[in-house]
């Protein structure tokens, strides 16, 4: 069992010990080196070596290597990102003793996996055994779950002797024939002798289909381990075949046509020591959690592929009617489904069956491949996702139309299309889901003949969607911004009922939905069936009808955790002052999205609480007072807000009203009842805000009809922010169309900043890079957060996330690419903008100090 605690500089208790005493049995049998082995993310194992003599304090402080290897592509050049790919650094290779072998199949030499540390013994973000270590550990902590699991490994065997790089078979005969076993039965029982020696336990060897080929299948173990063993076997097989004269070649398509090399991965789920494939109620005896795992697995197929088949050569062997499972696909025992359930033999079951994934080969790396494909089952388990109906026989018969009701799709057929499936937003995109932790912050990148994946996970063991964990961008910032866990500075609750057509349709508009007149058919109503509906196992522009009875199915827990979890922010700043809907609190938002949320203050509804408790009106601006540093007192209260815009707009008088006019307005209102609508008390709140201390956000620009746009113009608050230079932060919320001057007024005022979040949902996907080019046309980018404004649905919490990122990595990426803007300056433009600037301003805590 793979020990899932992290290596330490000075070596783990009991590690030292233990290194010596191996230390001296290695010598003893005649071991003079050890292979220190990791696989970088090209899918190539690069090694270093040491004497045996020096494994001890390789144990105790690590092998020096150069972080550089994370940017090698499979030809050896070196790409540059912006955190990996530079020529200084240093990281530390830790051994894992439980792990290390003498080699048989190269007489004086050991192999030992490592994981890749820094120099400070914190976890390398680069080293994808770390990160599988993280998935395993962390399933292991939430949900109680193990893992079984196995890679196969197919190879073609080719004569040494061959001219060049020519790939001529070391055998003939048929395939799976005799003739191939008997031609090289000399070099298979060298192999055999070499695993046992190893303690690899085989379960079968054979020829295999295309020419010269075989294949090994080796008895599971946990994840790790069963990687380990993939690189172990491959590298006994390579020195075995050399020592006969022989070439090797696990590439995934040795010649362009015919059958290529798999490398096909078994998974089976267990809890409590009982084999959840096995015993259950579900089909073929799955439990209904193994259901739902194979369930996530399947839907997030399409963006895998990039890591399972992440080179251009994977896609020559990716194809119909050859047994390498390229259709969205299940069945027992089928082998043209990408996912086959293998049920063991009677009698066995609870012990062999398992879950086969099919479109994976040896270009892959082992560790990212196996915790990808674990993280999308975990997600399919934690949603309940149910498990579509079954196939037989071979996908590539199906009509389009019998496909399309089945669900069966075919898999990407290049290495573009397949990192295409998991960029948010694109044509293709997988759905997002929750991987476990790796480690803090980590980004791996698996480059494969040119191709650039790029994961990206949050400090902390936070959640993100999967296709950012396992899919790159078009470009370095676009990355950056898929990775970055947000702060949503300013939203709002999430219904807590199911809503009736109607309902739902009212809260996708700040108008009505007139008659004849759907908010369906508007740029938001649009972006809501093209961006949503793949989270709510729906196809892209799914049909408003197909749309609304799909989510209500669901129930609003679930669409809520699945959009508020999709929109990937680790906090959010909630208005409670607004609810004419039972809508979730800041708790239960944060609950349900796995994130922090806190508290914003509306302060109308502070003032009406007030006039509504009676009491005279020349004690009204006391008790007003009182009650507002009350609620701002309150935990986990950040800011406080206004709608003043709403009420009066902003043709105010700037100066603070006196006490007189203030006791005479609020006589009048006391009077007529109703909500605060009276110019002197809304000056007078605003001017009450500046002293409660707390950033102050305002409602300008676009809303509702309740509000007359030419006086949310925020340009009409300059006199009033000129008097209150100096004291507290004004956050112009949305501001759309008003953005440009909004943009002058944080350009010329130290304490204002900006941000357009309402106007991205409305604009959608297509404009919200209009919208932010725009607004940071004079922005200081110290000034500009992020909101979605979201109220009531929560796909706007996703929808708005979704339109910022896109946005606001279009419009930095675009000056990159025109050298206007460095990439390390666009980098640190996304990061302040979608979060930094945020925690800055409302004083959030972090759990990193270089973060400002």
């Amino acid at each position: 069992m793979t020990t899932l605690a992290d290596p330490v500089p000075g070596g783990r208790p009991g590690d030292l010990r233990r290194g010596a005493a191996l230390t001296a049995d290695l010598a003893a049998r005649g071991v003079h080196g050890i292979v220190l082995a990791y696989v970088d993310t090209a899918g190539i194992c690069r090694v270093k070596t040491i004497p045996v003599a020096r494994l001890e304090p390789a144990v105790a402080w690590g092998v020096g290597m150069s972080p550089v290897f994370d940017t090698f592509l499979a030809d050896d050049s070196i790409v540059t990102t912006d955190v990996l790919g530079s020529p200084d650094g240093d990281l530390r290779l830790y051994p894992d003793l439980d792990q290390l072998v003498p080699l048989a199949g190269q007489p004086g030499w050991a192999w030992a996996p490592v994981d890749r540390i820094t120099q400070e013994g914190e976890r390398h973000p680069g080293c994808a055994r770390t990160f599988l270590r993280g998935i395993v550990a962390d399933a292991a902590e939430r949900h109680g779950l193990t893992f079984k699991a196995a890679v196969e490994v197919e190879w073609a065997l080719g004569l040494g002797s061959a001219p060049g790089e020519g790939f001529v078979p070391a055998v003939s005969g048929p395939a799976y024939g005799a003739v191939r076993q008997v031609e090289l039965s000399d070099c298979a029982a060298d192999l055999l002798a070499a695993l046992a020696a190893q303690g690899v336990d085989v379960d079968q060897i054979h020829p295999e289909y295309a020419a010269g080929q075989f294949e090994v299948s080796v008895g599971a173990l946990d994840p790790v381990a069963a990687a380990d063993r993939s690189v172990l076997v491959r590298q006994t097989i390579r020195a075995v075949a050399q020592r006969h004269g022989l070439r090797v070649s696990f590439a995934p398509a040795v010649l362009a046509e015919g059958v290529g090399n798999g490398g096909h991965l078994h998974l089976s789920c267990w809890r409590d020591g009982v084999n959840l494939h096995a015993g259950g109620e579900g089909r073929y005896g799955m439990t209904a959690a193994a259901e739902s795992f194979v369930a996530g697995v399947l839907a997030r197929l399409p963006a895998l592929t990039a890591v399972t088949a992440p080179s251009p050569a994977s896609y020559l062997r990716l194809r119909p009617s050859q047994w390498a499972g390229v259709f969205t696909a299940w069945g027992r025992e089928t082998r043209e489904a990408a996912l086959r359930i293998v049920t063991g033999t009677a009698g066995r079951r609870d012990q062999e069956a398992n879950l086969e994934v099919k479109p994976v080969d040896l270009a892959a790396n082992p560790y990212l491949a196996l915790g990808c494909v674990i993280a999308a089952g975990l997600d399919g388990m934690t949603a309940s996702r149910p498990l579509p109906r079954e196939i037989t026989g071979d996908p590539a018969r199906y009509a389009p139309d019998e496909a399309a009701a089945l669900g069966v799709q075919r898999l990407p057929q290049s290495l573009p299309q397949a990192v295409r499936a998991g960029v948010p937003g694109r044509p293709g995109a997988a759905g997002r889901a929750r991987p476990g932790p790796g480690g803090r912050g980590d980004r791996r990148t698996a480059r494969g003949g040119g191709g650039r994946r790029r994961t990206g996970r949050r400090a902390g063991g936070g959640r993100l969607p999967l296709e950012v964990l396992t899919m790159p961008a078009p470009g370095p910032v676009h990355e950056a911004l898929a990775a970055l866990p947000l702060v949503d500075h300013h939203c709002h609750g999430a219904v807590t009922a199911d809503l009736a057509p109607e309902e739902f349709e009212s809260l996708i508009t700040e108008g009505e939905a007139w008659p004849g007149v759907s908010p369906f058919d508007s740029p938001v109503g649009v972006a809501v069936r093209r961006h949503c509906a793949p989270l709510l196992d729906l196809p892209r522009h799914a049909a408003p009808a197909d749309y609304l009875a799909r989510r209500s199915a669901l129930g609003w827990r679930e669409v809520n955790r699945r959009f508020l979890t999709a929109a990937g922010a680790e906090v959010f700043c909630v208005d409670t002052g607004y609810a004419p809907h039972p809508v979730t609190s800041p708790a239960e938002l944060a609950e349900a999205s796995g994130g922090a949320a806190h508290e914003v203050v509306r302060l109308e509804r502070i003032a009406e609480e007030v006039a509504a408790r009676g009491g005279p009106a020349g004690a009204y601006a006391t008790a007003f007072r009182a009650a507002a540093l009350e609620a701002v007192r309150r935990p986990g209260v950040v800011a406080v807000k206004s709608v003043a815009a709403y009420r009066t707009g902003f043709v105010l008088a700037p100066e603070r009203p006196t006490d007189a006019e203030v006791a005479r307005a609020a006589g009048h209102w006391f009077a007529r009842g109703g909500r605060l609508d009276d110019p002197v008390l809304v000056r007078h709140l605003l001017w009450t805000a500046v002293g409660l201390g707390l950033p102050l956000q305002l409602h300008t620009g676009f809303g509702d009809a309740d509000l007359r746009l030419h006086r949310a113009d925020p340009a009409l608050l300059t006199d009033w922010l000129r008097l209150t230079a100096g004291t507290i932060p004004v956050l112009l919320l949305h501001c759309w169309p008003y953005h440009r001057q909004a943009a002058y007024l944080a350009g010329v005022f130290e304490q204002v900043y900006l941000d357009v979040g309402l106007a991205l949902h409305y604009t959608g996907p297509a404009r919200s890079r209009a919208v932010l080019e725009e607004a940071l046309e004079i922005t200081p980018f110290r000034k500009l957060l992020y909101s979605s404004d979201a109220y009531g649905v929560a796909e706007f919490h996703h929808l708005g996330a979704l339109c910022f990122r896109r946005g606001l990595a279009e419009t930095l990426q675009a000056r990159v690419d025109a050298d206007e803007l460095s990439l390390p300056d666009a980098l640190r433009i996304a990061a302040w903008t979608g979060r930094d600037n945020a925690r800055r301003l409302y004083r959030l805590p972090t759990n990193d100090p270089a973060r400002d």
